[in-house]
């Protein structure tokens, strides 16, 4: 493999560093109706360039075969050879091979949708790809390779529990078919004891609210004296205070208490009855259920979500628990603590590029508070095409 690449580069720098090449080739790709793209070459710190290189020569192919083999190039390019069938073939099952890993590697540095709850399901098909059956020598390295690489992530038992729990609260892969039934009993369970912690800490800080109101309550502001009306009797009239002594020394009187009487002893007119009847029929509720436990409140819901169909891949998870926040209100609340964490670190990384495009030599004397709005104004706001 690293022959074939070793080649591949030395003819990709060749055409980078000679304008004569570039121009025969772009003649060359105008005759055979090929893609005006330039070649690519590949980065030792990002793997997914060996696939562009790959992936760019394979398309060019015809292209720069018959630049080379043109007058005008093969006498500068005495050193560069072209490569035989065999190695096309293998560049051909390469791109195979490779073009998994970077649809992974790009869903996993998106930014518009959740992919905390991708790392799983996508390991495990990349595993499941990767099964050598029936390949060439180079082939069978090659997945091996990467095997060995992909195989030890995300072992660790908490993390491998973490990450089955994202996906299990991604509509999309609640199913889990590549998982054992204990293995999602476990995560169920699980589940349920997260929604729990996460209800107490919630009613803690309500209780620690509720209590920092009470203590607010004693601040009030001074009463002001009213002034009497004229109706009204004064301070001196005999009245007024044999009124107020006699409301001290009396007891209040008390408030009259309704008892319910039974539905047998509440005799109702036959025709009043019907009526009501034909008029609400069973829309009152006639008989109140007692409040369930909240463990078993928690399980209704999972298993509400468990019986619901999964949504197709394209869909946001984000709009079906905005939907469906009133059946879940316990369980969307842990749905969107998961799904909201980045499964890499490449949108801080953007946020970095897109601050040092902004501040250059001419724009250093603005403000961090400037900085931080166009940043945002950045990476927020999208531009409507159609509307202009």
């Amino acid at each position: 493999m690293e022959r074939l690449l070793s080649r591949v580069r030395r003819i990709v720098t060749f055409f980078h560093k000679s304008s004569t090449a570039m121009a025969v080739l772009k003649n060359k790709q105008t005759l055979l109706e090929i893609p005006k793209h330039k070649l690519i070459g590949d980065v030792s710190t990002r793997w997914n360039s060996t696939y562009d290189m790959l992936n760019r020569y394979f398309e060019q192919r015809i292209a720069i075969e018959a630049t080379l083999m043109s007058k005008d190039v093969k006498k500068n390019a005495k050193d560069i050879y072209t490569l035989k069938e065999e190695d096309i073939a293998s560049i051909e099952r390469m791109i195979q091979i490779l073009k998994p890993l970077k649809t992974v590697t790009t869903l996993l540095c998106g930014e518009k949708s959740p992919t905390i709850s991708l790392i799983h399901p996508l390991k495990e098909m990349l595993m499941q790809q990767l099964q050598i059956s029936g390949d060439d020598s180079l082939c069978s390295a090659v997945k091996t390779a990467i095997l060995q690489d992909i195989r030890p992530r995300y072992t660790d038992p908490e993390m491998q529990l973490f990450l089955r729990e994202s996906s299990y609260l991604d509509p999309r892969f609640k199913a889990m078919p590549y998982i054992t039934e204990e293995e999602r009993e476990e995560v169920f369970n699980s589940l349920v004891k997260k929604v729990q912690q996460l209800h107490s800490t919630v009613k803690v800080k309500k209780e620690k609210s509720d209590d920092c109101l009470d203590k607010g309550d004693d601040l009030r502001l001074p009463v002001l004296p009213t002034l009497p009306d004229e109706d009204q009797p004064g301070e001196d009239d005999p009245a007024s205070l044999s009124a107020s002594s006699t409301d001290l020394d009396e007891p209040p009187p008390k408030t009259p208490v309704l008892e319910l009487e039974d539905s047998a002893s509440c005799s109702v007119p036959p025709t009043t009855q019907s009526a009501l009847d034909d008029l609400f029929g069973d829309v009152f509720v006639v008989r109140v259920e007692p409040a369930k436990p909240f463990e078993a409140r928690i399980k209704n819901e999972l298993d509400f979500y468990k019986s619901a169909e999964s949504i197709p891949l394209s869909a946001d998870p984000l709009d079906w628990w905005k939907k469906n926040e009133s059946n879940l209100p316990m369980l969307g609340q842990l749905a969107l603590k998961y799904l909201c964490i980045p499964a890499t670190s490449v949108a801080s990384e953007r946020v970095f590029s897109t601050a040092g495009d902004l501040v250059s030599a001419q724009r250093a004397c603005l403000s961090s508070d400037q900085v931080d709005r166009l940043i945002f104004l950045k990476k927020n706001f999208e531009v409507d095409e159609n509307n202009n």
